[in-house]
């Protein structure tokens, strides 16, 4: 499985679906103990969802959509300096916000 570093957290990356079948990423925490000291399991608290799922956007498959604004903020560069996805093919507006559409690098696997 991979991982990355968002914010302060060793993340581990985690790769699901939404109800329309488009992938979904998740970033669980990979640690075993919190900045509070209490001990987790590693995947088991969810540090940020990495996609949004916007079903009448066109997508290619093996592609997903990247939210890199409010608590995201940085998570596009992140994930494509990790290796998990490839540069934006596309901007996509919705709202007064701009999420980006980029190929997924790394393999679906079910688990």
């Amino acid at each position: 499985m991979a991982t990355v570093r968002f914010l302060k957290y060793n993340c581990l990356v985690e790769l699901q679906h939404y109800v329309n079948g488009r992938i979904a990423i998740r970033l669980t925490n990979a640690d075993v103990i919190t900045d509070d000291g209490y001990p987790i399991s590693p995947g088991m608290e969810t540090i940020a969802i990495a996609t949004i799922n916007i079903p009448e956007a066109p997508v290619p498959d093996n592609h997903v959509i990247i939210k890199d604004y409010s608590e995201n903020q940085g998570m596009y560069q992140t994930l494509l300096d990790a290796g998990i996805i490839g540069k934006k093919i596309a901007d996509l507006q919705h709202g007064f916000v701009t999420s980006y559409i980029c190929p997924l690098l790394i393999p679906i696997t079910d688990e």
